[in-house]
């Protein structure tokens, strides 16, 4: 971000605004962080920013007819604004394409209560090693730094051997695989340890009771067992995740001890109301159990939820990292698998997908806030709070009017209060 003595001002594309009487919250839809300011300031700011340029906005200060104190306001919510980006010198965006996601194939050895893709040992199409090379060869060309190895269970395929080995003698950059660890054995541990960089395994549990009421009776040995291999081997950048559930989310303790018993880094991840995580939403959802009733009787505690609530509704998903599927379909991220957000097929791209129209497309859609375009949403002043930050999630959570509704009549309030009140 810039400095503040450059000389041009305006507002950040990402910043938006929520009105309730005469307040606005200006919001920075990109970070989530917000400012809560009286109308009469607001329209002050749009016409000072109107000048463009800082030392002629700061001279227009100084001849606005209001008392001393609130000029020197007025400078300081300037300075607040920049330095949390509302307010930016350009928006102009540069972007780096480091990532790529790809799921070599949508089936898996486990069937997950939670799983978002629904895997399970079904193949639903696959792709085969002739077109995984060629795919591999795309990402090369296009000097990415990362590439992620997902499925479903990509240790599942009887050629990952051969898909990695390729992959490894020709791209120079970090390998991760995700996984979920059960495949591990000693001699593939071994292979992995000469040819992959990273590894992001799932448990979802701190014991055998609790990985198995998710993912199934005797994975969590299996998956203990593969680590102990790998790190066996020489292997130090280990991911080890959580989903937060219902039944887990008060043992994040017992999770982070296992993780440090096994010399592994603890990862804890939101339950998302996709795939199965849906069917079993009623099992697992945290915020069914939550207390939303907030009362005015202990003030501090209220502004500190306040500093929790952010306006997050965008992520760097299609800018700097994108997502292929087991068919060569590509998606900004895993998260954003929908018609309206696939860009194309890297089979049939001959040259940076970035340059072709559909790309721009999709990027133009997921620069509008979901809310935005709900018409049940469109006009809520605590929209942007409702959300949580995954443009994948939110679409799917307020394109659906059952779930809209559910979010609504549960948070609302709640957003409501902390927003406007406190």
């Amino acid at each position: 971000m810039s400095t503040l003595s450059n000389n041009k001002v305006e507002w950040n594309k990402y910043t938006k605004i929520l009105k309730n009487n005469n307040k606005i919250i200006l919001a920075q839809t990109q970070t989530g962080l917000w400012v809560r300011i009286e109308e009469r300031f607001y329209e002050l700011l749009n016409e000072l920013i109107e000048i463009k340029e800082l030392d002629k906005i700061k001279g227009e200060i100084e001849s606005i007819n209001v008392a001393q104190n609130e000029k020197l306001y007025i400078k300081e919510l300037i300075k607040k604004l920049w330095e949390i980006n509302i307010l930016t010198s350009s928006n102009e965006e540069n972007y780096e394409l480091e990532e790529v996601t790809f799921a070599i194939t949508n089936s898996c050895n486990l069937n997950c209560k939670h799983c978002t893709a629904s895997a399970n040992e079904v193949f639903r199409g696959t792709l085969n090693l002739r077109d995984i090379y060629k795919i591999f060869d795309y990402f090369i060309a296009m000097n990415l730094k990362i590439v992620v190895i997902t499925g479903g269970e990509p240790l599942i395929r009887k050629d990952f051997p051969e898909i990695i080995s390729y992959l490894r003698k020709n791209f120079k950059g970090k390998i991760v695989i995700m996984t979920n660890g059960t495949l591990i054995s000693k001699k593939m541990a071994k292979f992995l340890s000469e040819n992959v960089d990273a590894f992001d395994i799932s448990l979802d549990g701190y014991d055998e009771k609790s990985v198995a009421f998710i993912r199934g009776e005797g994975t969590y040995q299996k998956v203990i067992d593969g680590i102990k291999y790998l790190k066996s081997f020489g292997v130090e950048e280990i991911r080890v995740s959580m989903v937060n559930t219902r039944q887990n989310v008060h043992h994040n303790k017992e999770f982070k001890e296992l993780c440090q018993d096994l010399g592994v880094k603890p990862v804890f991840r939101g339950f998302d109301r996709v795939g199965r995580g849906e069917k079993n939403y009623d099992i697992f959802n945290i915020e069914r159990d939550l207390d939303f009733t907030l009362s005015r009787e202990n003030e501090k505690e209220l502004r500190n939820l306040k500093k929790q609530i952010n306006a997050k509704n965008y992520c760097k998903a299609g800018k700097n990292g994108f997502y292929v599927d087991e068919i060569g379909d590509i998606y900004p991220c895993s998260v954003l698998i929908y018609p309206a957000f696939k860009i194309g097929n890297v089979l049939e791209m001959e040259d940076d997908f970035r340059k072709i129209k559909n790309y721009k497309d999709v990027m133009k859609k997921l620069e509008t806030c979901v809310v935005d375009n709900v018409d049940k949403c469109k006009d809520c002043n605590v929209r942007y709070f409702c959300t949580k930050g995954c443009p994948g999630l939110d679409y799917h959570l307020f394109t659906n009017e059952e779930f809209r509704k559910e979010r609504c009549e549960q948070m609302r309030e709640y957003y409501q209060k902390l927003a406007w009140e406190v």
